[in-house]
């Protein structure tokens, strides 16, 4: 009988040892990027261009406790949004070079604003 459980510990030992390091694998990393995500969000500032998870981008306007309000287009219109609604967080200078002059140009009729 002790013979029998012996051999069914080390036969069980190893699948367990390889179940937890999957485990270990698969979470630590989910966990870093949650904690990125966070830092991210709590260092977001008045300034900032951000995308949302819908895509829409825009530039901080301010941040009021779990609500981040966004100017975005040529009219600078004000959107509301929760933080979890927001992407990436970048540096106005980043952004505002990415923008090219056609997109925004796309947004009004031959780059003059419609009425």
């Amino acid at each position: 009988m002790d013979q029998n459980i012996g051999t069914m510990i080390t036969q069980i030992l190893p699948l367990l040892l390889l179940i937890t390091v999957i485990i270990f694998i698969t979470i630590m990393p989910q966990r870093k990027r949650e904690k990125q995500v966070k830092q991210m969000l709590e260092e977001m500032k008045k300034g900032d261009w951000v995308r949302t998870i819908g895509g829409v981008v825009g530039k901080v306007y301010a941040v009021k406790g779990e609500n981040v309000i966004l100017e975005t287009g040529p009219d600078k219109v004000k959107v509301t949004f929760t933080k979890g609604a927001i992407a990436t967080v970048g540096d106005a200078e980043v952004e505002a070079d990415g923008l090219a002059e056609s997109d925004i140009k796309m947004a009004t009729k031959d780059g003059k604003k419609e009425k």
